[in-house]
């Protein structure tokens, strides 16, 4: 017997796919909420693609995505999932450019 589709383990799944070429640096989470859509707010989901913080003992860091429920298709998520991970990439890099400039100059005289 078949089962009715549960939509957020669909999108888990599509999120899981579109992550795996990261391994365990990168994470998601879904939750029920609303986007807003031409001017009103509809049912959807938010969506959170994390990555691991370069800096040891940091929170990681994350992208969040409103999601409307009537636009739930694969590539959809995967565009939603480039975006975020382009965005995180560049605080990513920030972030170790930023230590690199802080961190003391050791054995150089």
């Amino acid at each position: 017997m078949t089962r009715p589709v549960n939509h957020r383990e669909r999108i888990e799944g599509w999120l899981r796919d579109a992550l795996a070429m990261r391994g365990d640096q990168v994470g998601f989470i879904v939750t029920p909420g609303s986007a807003l859509v031409e001017g009103a707010q509809v049912p959807g989901w938010m969506l959170f693609v994390t990555m691991r913080h370069p800096l040891l003992g940091q929170g990681d860091l994350y992208v969040p995505a409103a999601v409307p429920s009537l636009t739930l298709t694969q590539s959809f998520i995967n565009r939603v999932v480039l975006e975020a991970l382009k965005e995180l990439d560049d605080k990513y890099a920030e972030i170790q450019r930023q230590a690199m400039q802080q961190a003391p100059v050791s054995g150089v005289r």
